[in-house]
């Protein structure tokens, strides 16, 4: 296990993972997910390789991973809006929430999910991830970051 886990962190790896989902074949779409929701489970080193790369601008495929992940919310079979949910809620509970919430185009899809998915079950699946990211933002605004701490102690000594 450990074994595939090192290979699977290896950035090229996580290029093809992330590649696996710019390719839409309906077909196959919610085993690719199951598969990662699974790999996402057993292996958190590997989610937050991946919420990582999510939120890094310079990597070619992590926008495109984000961006798969906010239009297949909207996908016509609920199992994959489902499935694509719970990827989202292991990203973000690997302590990179903040990377997803940097993304307002998912925040946005997650939240029409929440008000209309026709599926009570994905509409209160995107309620609980929306609840999980905005707690998360709340602790975030509560705790001073050095740049907030310099700034309040700049405008103090003005």
């Amino acid at each position: 296990r450990k074994y595939v886990e090192q290979r699977l962190l290896q950035p090229s790896q996580l290029q093809l993972l992330q590649d696996c989902f710019a390719i839409v074949d309906h077909s196959s779409l919610v085993q690719r997910l199951e598969a990662l929701e699974q790999m996402l489970a057993v292996s958190p080193p590997l989610a937050k390789a991946l919420a990582s790369s999510a939120g890094s601008s310079g990597a070619a495929g992590a926008h495109s991973f984000l961006a798969a992940i906010a239009h297949l919310l909207h996908h016509r079979n609920p199992h994959v809006r489902l499935h694509f949910l719970r990827v989202v809620n292991r990203l973000s509970s690997c302590g990179r929430a903040q990377i997803l919430k940097n993304h307002a185009t998912l925040v946005d899809e997650i939240g029409g999910v929440a008000e209309g998915d026709s599926s009570r079950v994905v509409s209160k699946l995107a309620i609980t991830t929306l609840e999980q990211l905005v707690a998360d933002d709340d602790t975030a605004a509560a705790a001073p970051t050095a740049d907030t701490a310099a700034a309040a102690g700049a405008g103090a000594a003005t």
